[in-house]
């Protein structure tokens, strides 16, 4: 099974109320109250990260698949053709203990998909063939999302056009199932895409 690291539980600024569906940021004090429309439309960018996914689905190894890993942790083989590189090579003690995870998916000698998550800064990126998306401050109040045509979207604007937290882009990294050996469970995902790669040394 997957373990997140963090539960995706996005914490509220104080005092702030989002009326999904309205577009409208609501604030309210004991004076008067300050109301921010919010662009619902721009807001739909953020399924920029999700297409980045589905666009390189057709070159990943199959979700359900394992990978073999090789013993310094630098390189996992899938049977159906892909190789996963991890750099920094992965380090176990015992379970998956990096601070940073940056994996590049290829299938013979085109590159399918990079993913990097820098888990000091709380960052993530991820780049194909629609271009490279990052993630700045995931999982915190200041979160926000740049699309590769340069569209920036904060964590406030995205929840009051009714995207649910467990919905937006991001990240979870376990071990694998079933197995005793050093192993990673990698898994992405945005609105309405997902990704798994898994990897077992021995």
């Amino acid at each position: 099974m997957l373990l997140q690291l963090e539960p995706r539980a996005h914490p509220r600024i104080r005092g702030l109320r989002a009326i999904v569906g309205t577009g409208v940021l609501a604030c309210c004090s004991s004076s008067s109250p300050i109301t921010h429309s919010v662009n619902c439309t721009q807001a739909t960018a953020v399924e920029c990260w999700s297409r980045i996914l589905q666009t390189a689905t057709s070159c990943l190894p199959p979700s359900s698949a394992v990978g073999s890993l090789s013993a310094d942790g630098a390189e996992c083989r899938f049977a159906s053709g892909q190789t996963v590189e991890f750099a920094p090579p992965l380090s176990f003690y015992p379970s998956p203990a990096n601070s940073e995870v940056g994996l590049t998916v290829t299938r013979g000698t085109s590159a399918c998909l990079s993913f990097d998550w820098l888990r000091s800064s709380s960052e993530l990126s991820l780049a194909g063939a629609q271009g490279k998306a990052t993630v700045a401050d995931f999982h915190g109040p200041s979160e926000t999302i740049t699309c590769p045509d340069g569209t920036v979207l904060t964590l406030a604007q995205l929840e009051a056009c009714g995207y649910a937290p467990g919905t937006l882009p991001g990240a979870g990294l376990g071990s694998a199932p079933n197995t005793t050996n050093n192993s990673i469970a990698v898994q992405v995902w945005g609105p309405g895409a997902s990704i798994t790669i898994t990897c077992v040394q021995g």
